[in-house]
């Protein structure tokens, strides 16, 4: 199951990891620092030249770094993107099965809806690219999200019979 996203679940595999290994070193450093040691409490005197400030200081801009990028809504639609195209690339793989095995189609059909979508997905990307540069990106990728779900639903609720020849 976890083949698909084993990339992703890595990425996040190693920042996790790298978090803890900054935690684990700012711990350390701190509690070996001269004068003695007290929890959460870093002494004024310290600097840049220090190694415990510095250890310090690293562990606690990854955090706050990490949380600030994820308060960016940014962010948030580019992983809603990213996870929508890979959704609709794997969704390409059954093109092909539903004309047939839904919409009637013999294998020969079937397999024209198929490579027709594959050749007209290089045509509408290059088109609303060439839409998104010349005016406000973040609309067309709206639009082309309401028109996505859209179509997922008029497919999904069965008014798409397979004697109806509209969209293939």
């Amino acid at each position: 199951m976890f083949e698909a996203y084993q990339s992703s679940l890595l990425g996040l595999w190693v920042i996790l990891a790298t978090m803890v290994i900054q935690a684990m070193v700012a711990v350390r450093m701190h509690r070996r620092q001269e004068g003695g040691y007290m929890p959460g409490i870093l002494k004024p005197s310290l600097d840049h030249s220090s190694i415990v400030f510095r250890t310090h200081r690293t562990f606690q801009n990854s955090l706050e770094n990490i949380i600030a990028v994820l308060k960016l809504e940014t962010v948030w639609l580019l992983m809603i993107i990213i996870l929508c195209a890979y959704f609709g690339y794997k969704v390409t793989d059954i093109y092909s099965l539903y004309a047939s095995d839904v919409m009637g189609y013999d294998e020969v059909n079937s397999a024209n809806v198929s490579s027709l979508q594959l050749y007209l997905r290089p045509i509408a990307c290059f088109s609303i690219g060439f839409l998104a540069d010349r005016s406000n990106g973040i609309s067309w990728i709206k639009k082309g999200f309401f028109v996505t779900i859209i179509g997922s639903l008029f497919f999904a609720s069965g008014i798409l019979i397979a004697e109806q020849q509209i969209f293939f």
